[in-house]
């Protein structure tokens, strides 16, 4: 109230002030997926680089139990089990009895040769046996020995799984096995496909 004269006299209440019409809310835009893992995980991912000597070439193989590869349109199968070989999803069948070891070295050498093609070309190149360990560990020390390490099974375990290779006939056989004709392909494959990148 406010005094006018002496009297007490109302006062009107102040209008509040108008409010613009306010304008709708846009809704906000669906958040983008986000990007799913790679599938073939594994125990591991073993990387090498190859160096100068093979044009500077990389490759990378996943290892673990086969029953947990999962077949895509880029992917690669290699199978060093002997037991329940699958009649699918596979593309390379090594077959090696539980704890032993190869019994084909030519065998042998064209499976190298085909998952090493595979990681070459961009392919995501996946090794497995039952648990994942000692003949998935010997493949892939072999790949790791073809492609120059001075200590193929030391190199596995410290960069794939610490359990690779489980028994002292599979390291023996990883020392004995001739790789110069692996590395001679592996020289020529690597120049090769800088040469089609290089033209192409």
């Amino acid at each position: 109230m406010s005094k006018h004269n002496g009297d007490p006299v109302l006062s009107k209440p102040r209008a509040k002030p108008s409010k613009a019409p306010s304008k709708p809310r846009a809704k906000p835009a669906p958040k983008a997926k986000q990007p799913v893992g790679p599938i073939n995980t594994g125990h591991g991912r073993l990387s090498i680089n190859l160096g100068w000597l093979f044009a500077n070439r990389h490759v990378a193989i996943t290892g673990g139990p086969y029953d947990q590869y999962t077949p895509t349109n880029g992917s690669f199968g290699v199978c060093v089990r002997a037991e329940r070989i699958p009649q699918d999803k596979v593309d390379v069948v090594l077959p090696i009895q539980d704890f032993q070891v190869p019994a084909d070295g030519a065998a042998v050498a064209v499976a190298i040769k085909g998952a090493l093609e595979a990681a070459l070309t961009g392919k995501d190149v996946y090794v497995g046996c039952m648990g994942g360990y000692g003949r998935t560990g010997l493949f892939l020390a072999l790949i790791a020995k073809a492609a120059g390490v001075s200590r193929p099974i030391a190199f596995v375990r410290r960069n794939y799984c610490s359990h690779a290779v489980e028994t002292r006939d599979q390291a023996n056989y990883i020392r004995r096995f001739n790789v110069l004709p692996l590395r001679w392909w592996l020289l020529k494959r690597c120049w090769s496909l800088w040469w089609q990148g290089l033209v192409a």
